[in-house]
């Protein structure tokens, strides 16, 4: 069986480069950042750091066999 920490990074590795940054950033360290910090340093949209930031989770969530809905 796969430790967690196997699991989430084998879940990053499946992900963009952009989504994994936003993913790392927004959850994975101790003093988290804002989405608005990493959206605005990211140099991105609101909306397309949101939709980016969704389908970062989905695919996550996929990875790790979790149930989401809508």
């Amino acid at each position: 069986m796969n430790s967690i920490s196997q699991l989430l990074d084998d879940g990053l590795n499946t992900l963009s480069a952009e989504e994994s940054i936003i993913i790392g950033r927004r959850y994975l360290v101790k003093n988290n950042d804002t989405d608005y910090q990493i959206y605005t340093e990211m140099h991105l949209g609101k909306t397309k750091y949101y939709k980016m930031k969704k389908r970062a989770v989905n695919k996550m969530g996929i990875h790790l066999n979790l149930e989401f809905y809508k």
